[in-house]
């Protein structure tokens, strides 16, 4: 499925699935809700280390728009 648009709602965040590999990266599924999803929340799967990176640099620039 494909999406555009901002992310306008964050609905639940599990763990993903236990990767098979030691080389798979740890994942988080996150929902999300679009303008283009309809009113529907879908699942997005992110990185656990991409989801630590993305807190961190939203935090920063929130912090700046104070």
């Amino acid at each position: 499925m494909t999406f555009s648009g901002p992310m306008l709602a964050i609905g639940n965040v599990k763990h993903g699935p236990t990767p098979q590999t030691g080389a798979a990266p740890k994942c988080l599924i996150v929902e999300i809700r679009t303008p283009t999803t309809m009113g529907q929340f879908v699942e997005l799967e992110i990185a656990q280390n991409a989801a630590v990176d993305l807190i961190v640099k939203l935090t920063e620039c929130l912090k700046t728009r104070v």
